[in-house]
């Protein structure tokens, strides 16, 4: 084995016909470009870079990330009620947002530790009618259950939309709205599916010349919801 030194201390060895090897005692050594370098790293070197590898695809997910606050985790739009609800007005409470079904309800990501907040947010498209003699207006209640999050209802909400009488000339009232609705956070134990119960009922004069509609088609363009939730 052949070794190249300077004043002594070792820069280089070479033995038969193998390849020179730098001493691992040199220090000071520029950078080295890397263009078309070939070979395996140290195992030392890699550990200190970390092993990622080529990430092609799949989830960046692990128990142990943080995630910034107020950062959005999971964005989802429920279209499940897929046709039109209508009611003639007897002064009962009905829930027009289905309670089974595909895209119902919501199911919550989680975030790092079961402990999101979940905004819903409705679009509304929907019409009040009227005959002559009769006001026409709608109470609201708005109740969100699950197993993992303290369950809240509004309450009747009176009147929420809707038109007065002047007279005898009747009226039709078109709602185009979007509103956000209570928002619930996960307590940390769970992340079960969510309910809505979206009910409205007659205010005022019950009369069956007077009705209201809730439209959807399953779709964005008619009445749904969009959740929010945020770590």
């Amino acid at each position: 084995m052949a070794t190249l030194e300077l004043n002594g201390k070792s820069l280089a060895t070479q033995t038969s016909t193998a390849e020179p090897v730098i001493a691992s005692t040199v220090t000071g050594a520029p950078a080295l470009a890397l263009t078309n370098a070939t070979g395996t790293m140290p195992t030392g070197t890699q550990d200190n870079i970390t092993r990622l590898g080529t990430v092609a695809s799949g989830n960046l997910s692990n128990t142990a990330i943080v995630y910034p606050a107020g950062h959005v985790v999971k964005m989802s739009t429920l279209t499940g009620m897929g046709t039109d609800v209508q009611y003639v007005n007897d002064g009962n409470l009905y829930n027009w947002w289905p309670t089974s079904g595909t895209g119902t309800k919501y199911t919550p990501h989680g975030g790092s530790g079961n402990n999101t907040t979940i905004f819903p947010i409705l679009y509304l498209k929907a019409r009040c009618k009227s005959n002559g003699f009769a006001g026409h207006r709608v109470d609201q209640q708005i109740a969100i259950t699950g197993d993992d999050i303290t369950n809240v209802d509004s309450g009747i909400i009176n009147p929420s939309h809707g038109t007065y009488d002047y007279g005898n000339s009747g009226g039709v009232f078109n709602v185009h709205t979007t509103m956000m609705l209570p928002s619930v956070t996960l307590d940390g134990t769970g992340k079960a599916d969510i309910s809505f119960f979206l009910s409205w009922r007659q205010n005022d004069s019950k009369d069956a010349s007077t009705d209201w509609i809730v439209y959807a088609n399953g779709t964005s363009y008619e009445t749904h919801l969009v959740i929010m939730e945020v770590q």
